[in-house]
């Protein structure tokens, strides 16, 4: 396991129930990753190299991660030795990892920056730092098959050198974008999206350091009408993840909320510049705290809705250990069971948010998708195909895991039902199935993939 790597996080809903990848760099500067199911628990590293998604990539590169709702396709993004901006694609019905084409062709020759990404329905945008700390973004067409620099002169604003990123999107209007980061003078500082336009406002008051660690992410409230965007911060050597703000529409952020402890049974301390990575369960409304330990394991805490603890320990995640020299060391253990939630008191202005609150979902247009809480969907009337990304890179054939049967690949499926999510190291991004407003982006008849 790599010290201080970086961490990317999807979750997404398929019929084994919630479904949990974890992104993180070894000792051999491998990207591998990590499965959690909901029905088994947090299952043994694949064997003969099976979880190693990328083996190009730079030491300490960056994450960031968008899967698809039920999985069957994840765009990871990340640099590569030469640092240019590249993805891998996983596809169910490929049945392997592939290259894409890289999305920068200019070398970002920068350690410190982080990346961010965003899936609406008229771009899939990717976030990252310049040489000169301005922040911008590459972006592509859903059914397009080029990658193009799309900063303007408002977004590119100067930042604090290796500042966290993070993005979330609207639920009720996909389009909305907001970026958040540290500014030069440690305080958060946020760019918005609205109508091609972007919008710079100082988010909240400075941190403790420079860079912090960060993480952002939103969701409705039970009445389906409000977005709650929240930031949480992992200071260095505070062993606590700190609620920043949480900001209800758009309104101005309150003041710090409140923090959690964040240290395992056995009292291991967080490593002093962990990133942090955050991610929502689709099937409610837990959120995934992902992070590193002083012995360069990775753990997760629970946390509720309103950012509180779930009363769960931390708990470790299934990784395998890979030595400099390319050497593995693969411990198989049992898999854990999903821990249960412990329920926290209602906070004022807020009403609690359950699933028998939320309104009736339509049946998905193809999916075997079912919340564990409801009865089964009835199918849907067949709707047009939809290509979210399928064509916008040309890929190699890059085959990791050995030799797959000769031919070309079946034709792909449509999307599965509801929105792409991501979640990387400062970034999150949410699921859910259509009709299910507490997402990020879903797929109407009008707009599309959103």
């Amino acid at each position: 396991m790599l010290d201080r790597t970086q961490l990317a996080a999807a979750l997404f809903l398929d019929g084994g129930g919630t479904q949990i990848r974890l992104y993180y760099q070894d000792g051999a500067n491998h990207i591998r990753e990590s499965s959690f199911d909901g029905a088994r628990g947090w299952l043994p590293p694949a064997q003969a190299n099976g979880d190693i998604v990328a083996a190009n990539a730079k030491r300490f590169t960056p994450l960031t991660v968008l899967s698809s709702p039920d999985g069957s396709e994840i765009r990871l993004f990340y640099l590569n030795v030469s640092n240019n901006l590249v993805e891998r694609k996983y596809r169910r019905w490929v049945g392997r990892w592939e290259d894409g084409q890289p999305i920068t062709t200019q070398s970002l020759d920068f350690d410190n920056t982080k990346l961010a990404s965003t899936g609406s329905a008229d771009h899939i945008r990717v976030f990252y730092q310049a040489t000169d700390n301005t922040i911008r973004q590459t972006r592509c067409l859903p059914g397009g098959q080029v990658w193009v620099d799309a900063s303007t002169e408002s977004q590119t604003r100067s930042a604090a050198r290796g500042t966290s990123l993070g993005a979330v999107t609207n639920p009720n209007n996909p389009s909305d974008i907001t970026l958040f980061y540290q500014g030069i003078g440690g305080e958060v500082e946020s760019l918005r999206l609205e109508q091609d336009n972007w919008r710079y406002e100082r988010f909240a008051p400075a941190l403790a350091a420079t860079p912090t660690p960060l993480a952002a992410t939103s969701l409705l409230d039970s009445s389906q009408s409000k977005t709650y965007t929240y930031l949480f911060s992992l200071p260095n050597s505070s062993n606590r993840i700190e609620m920043v703000a949480r900001v209800r529409g758009n309104s101005s952020p309150s003041t710090t909320t409140g923090s959690e402890t964040m240290s395992t049974s056995t009292g291991t301390p967080v490593q002093s510049g962990s990133a942090i990575a955050i991610g929502r369960d689709p099937s409610g409304d837990k959120l995934y705290v992902f992070y590193q330990l002083d012995d360069k394991s990775i753990v997760y805490r629970i946390l509720d809705r309103y950012g509180g603890s779930s009363g769960v320990a931390a708990v470790k995640v299934p990784t395998v250990t890979a030595t400099t020299s390319g050497g593995t060391t693969t411990t198989v253990p049992t898999p854990t069971p999903a821990p249960s939630i412990v329920t926290q008191p209602t906070v004022p202005d807020w009403s609690p948010f359950t699933q028998s609150s939320l309104p009736p979902a339509p049946p998905p247009w193809t999916s075997s998708v079912s919340l564990s809480s409801s009865p089964p969907i009835p199918p849907m009337p067949p709707m047009p195909p939809v290509s979210f990304m399928d064509d916008e890179t040309s890929f190699g054939s890059w085959d990791m895991d050995g030799p797959f049967a000769s031919g070309p690949p079946p034709p792909p499926p449509p999307p599965g039902p509801g929105l792409w999510s991501g979640f990387g190291s400062g970034s999150s991004f949410f699921t859910g199935p259509p009709g299910d407003e507490d997402s990020s982006f879903h797929y109407s008849r009008r707009s599309g993939w959103s």
